[in-house]
């Protein structure tokens, strides 16, 4: 049996999407009974369940949605572990800092997939700018302009707020699928096609 834990900043988007995709990628085309996932989070958010905003950004892709409550990282639950795949360089300090001896098993999601980018939380992407407080009496088209030559989405602008949820779904996608490759590869973990 192999364990893989999945690790953000709250256990309330991220690190349950990614558990839910390789559930899902793991599921659909191999049997995958060797393999438990779980998810967690540093400073888990108290609340139960995805955001709405992560729920129909995932039913949009065709992702059923599936019940969750966050849970915190303990050292207990991180000695149990084969690998912990994070979201972020910060998420992976604070489990060494945590379990020091796991640092040959703990590495960011990007890194692990061969890739050097955090993930990014939702809110590190949706601002309010109170730069221009005019934007709020401008036309909708002016503030989306300004808005995207800052990098960010106005979190009024529901259907682009919705836009980054899928972004940060298919960034973990593309993550997951390479992860589950290279453990494949480095037979962490033994997948047998289903037929």
């Amino acid at each position: 049996m192999t364990n893989l834990l999945y690790i953000c900043r709250e256990n309330r988007d991220r690190s349950p999407v990614a558990k839910q995709i390789t559930e899902y990628k793991l599921g659909d085309e191999y049997n995958y009974h060797n393999v438990y996932v779980d998810s967690a989070g540093i400073d888990p958010y108290s609340f139960p369940g995805l955001s709405l905003e992560m729920n129909h950004a995932l039913l949009q892709l065709g992702y059923n949605t599936k019940l969750h409550t966050p849970k915190i990282v303990t050292s207990g639950l991180l000695g149990l572990q084969d690998i912990v795949l994070c979201m972020k360089k910060s998420h992976v300090k604070k489990v060494l800092k945590l379990t020091p001896e796991l640092e040959d098993r703990v590495y960011t999601l990007s890194g692990y997939a061969g890739s050097d980018e955090d993930v990014p939380s939702p809110g590190e992407l949706i601002k309010e700018t109170y730069i221009f407080p005019i934007l709020k009496f401008m036309p909708y088209k002016v503030r989306e302009l300004v808005y995207n030559a800052y990098g960010y989405t106005d979190k009024e602008d529901r259907k682009g707020v919705i836009g980054v949820y899928i972004r940060i779904i298919k960034q973990i996608e593309r993550y997951v699928d390479k992860a589950i490759e290279r453990m494949r590869e480095e037979g962490i973990i033994s997948l047998h096609k289903t037929n």
